[in-house]
C-alpha cells in the first residue's frame, strides 16, 4: 500500500518540515509550515520521483554487477593463472620485505564509487596513503583480481595492515585496489570505466596475462558484454543524476521555509540536552 494512502497529505508534509527535536524550538517558522501544506502535492511528487529514479539506479547496478560477473568469468577461463601467480610472488618479494611474524589487519573501503558524477575514483586518497603505486591496466577483469587477491595475502601473511577496495558492483568480491600504508604502497586497477593515472607508477597490462587465442574465440560475446554493462552503468549513473536534481529542488522549498536565526539556539539547546545526559 502506497504511503501517501495511509497519511494524509498535510500529515507527511508535515512531518518533514517539523522533523527537529520536539523538546526545543522548531526551526520552521509558522507561517512556513502553513506554506508547507500549501505545496503538499508539489513535494510529494517529488519526494516520489526522487524515490523512483533511485530504484531505477539500483536495478541498472543490479543489472551490471550480473554483467560484471559474466565478464569475469568469461576472461578467468582465458587468464594465465600460473603466470600470475609467479608475478604475485616477485612483487611481493621485492616490496613486502621479511614477515614480521603477524597476521596483518584488514579494513574495507570504497576508493571507486558510483556517483551521479560518473564513477569517482578517490585518486586523492591513494596518494596521501602511498608514494609508490603500481597500475594494474585491465579491462577484462579476471587479471587484476586475481593478481591483487594474491597480493592481499602476501601482504597480510607478512604482518602489514591494508585497506581492500572492492568494486562498488561486488563489495562482497575480490580486490579492485589495494593499499598498504605502512610501506606507502597501492595497487589500483584501471579500465575504461575509471582510469588511473599516477605520475612515477609502476604499470602492468594484464595483457600479458591472457591467452589471446582463447580469448578471441569469445570476443563477439565479450564485446556485446563489455557494451551493456557499459550502457547500463551509465543509464544508472544518469538515474542518479536525476536523483540529485529532483533532490535539490526538494530542498530549495525545505529551505525556504527555515528560520535560520533559530538554529544557533537549537543546536545549543540539544547540545546541553546531551552533555546533561548521564554516560
Amino acid at each position: 500500500m502506497r504511503e501517501s494512502s495511509i497519511c494524509s497529505k498535510s500529515e507527511r508534509v508535515s512531518a518533514c518540515a517539523c522533523s527537529c527535536c520536539k523538546r526545543v524550538r522548531c526551526a520552521c517558522r509558522l507561517e512556513s509550515r502553513a506554506d508547507m501544506r500549501s505545496r503538499a502535492d508539489e513535494v510529494i511528487a517529488l519526494a516520489d520521483e526522487n524515490a523512483a529514479c533511485h530504484r531505477r539506479c539500483r536495478r541498472f547496478l543490479e543489472a551490471s554487477a550480473l554483467l560484471r560477473e559474466d565478464i569475469l568469468r568469461l576472461t578467468l577461463g582465458c587468464t594465465d593463472t600460473a603466470k600470475i601467480k609467479r608475478a604475485a610472488s616477485r612483487i611481493a618479494s621485492r616490496e613486502f620485505g621479511r614477515p614480521t611474524g603477524r597476521i596483518g589487519e584488514e579494513s574495507h573501503r570504497m576508493i571507486s564509487a558510483v556517483t551521479p558524477d560518473g564513477i569517482t575514483f578517490f585518486t586523492d586518497t591513494v596518494r596521501q596513503l602511498c608514494e609508490r603505486i603500481y597500475i594494474i591496466e585491465d579491462d577484462n577483469i579476471a587479471s587484476s583480481a586475481a593478481l591483487l587477491s594474491l597480493l592481499r595475502g602476501y601482504a597480510l601473511s607478512g604482518g602489514h595492515d591494508i585497506i581492500t577496495s572492492p568494486s562498488p558492483l561486488s563489495p562482497d568480491g575480490e580486490p579492485e585496489h589495494l593499499l598498504i600504508p605502512d610501506l606507502s604502497l597501492g595497487f589500483v586497477t584501471s579500465n575504461r570505466l575509471h582510469p588511473a593515472e599516477f605520475d612515477g607508477a609502476v604499470k602492468i597490462n594484464s595483457s600479458r596475462f591472457t591467452d589471446r587465442a582463447a580469448l578471441r574465440r569469445h570476443m563477439s560475446r565479450l564485446n556485446f558484454t563489455k557494451k551493456a554493462y557499459g550502457e547500463f552503468i551509465g543509464e544508472a549513473i544518469a538515474s542518479l543524476e536525476s536523483a540529485k536534481s529532483i533532490h535539490d529542488d526538494l530542498e530549495s522549498i525545505y529551505i525556504s521555509a527555515m528560520d535560520f536565526s533559530h538554529m544557533d539556539e537549537l543546536a545549543k539547546s540539544i547540545a546541553e540536552d546531551m552533555l546533561k545526559r548521564k554516560i
